[in-house]
């Protein structure tokens, strides 16, 4: 190329032939071929970046699309989580209930047993405590008829024999 252009210094250029470049024409076919190898690359280049850019925006879809249902499938899980919570709480709160109902059914029946027993047994003390009266009152009889008076020294009551429940 550098053999191509012609400089003079006898024949003054204007400044328009200056900027001028002249070429053969034998290097010419070179340059075209050169020419359209570059044009190739370029347009293959423009076709990679347009895929690329709606490789991204195909992708970013995609991504939105997973984060989505990520969100949904997440809150989906977090509410049949509650559901599973709230059915076994009720599931305890009845058989708390029921707990609460067995035990007060048989502390009752319990605190009527017992009552039952109590009330036996204050009857069965009463009749005891009669009982132990009448054979004092028996002795004492008995005692008069034979000395014809009590001794002094002999207590009304008799300690341990008479107590009250």
């Amino acid at each position: 190329m550098a053999a191509a252009i012609e400089t003079t210094q006898d024949n003054p250029k204007s400044p328009e032939e200056d900027k001028t470049v002249s070429l053969p024409k034998d290097d010419l076919s070179i340059l075209l071929k050169d020419y359209k190898e570059y044009l190739a690359y370029q347009v293959a280049e423009a076709a990679r970046q347009q895929l690329v850019s709606w490789a991204k925006w195909i992708i970013g879809v995609i991504a939105l699309l997973i984060t989505i249902l990520g969100v949904k499938t997440y809150i989906d899980v977090q509410s049949k989580i509650n559901e599973a919570i709230q059915q076994q709480l009720v599931i305890a709160q009845g058989k708390t209930k029921e707990a609460l109902d067995n035990f007060t059914t048989e502390t009752n029946a319990a605190l009527t047993k017992l009552k039952t027993e109590t009330e036996l047994v204050k009857t069965e003390a009463d009749q005891a405590g009669a009982l132990i009266s009448e054979q004092i009152t028996q002795v004492r009889a008995k005692y008069t008829l034979f000395l014809g008076v009590l001794p002094g020294n002999v207590p009304q009551t008799i300690p341990g024999l008479t107590r009250l429940i």
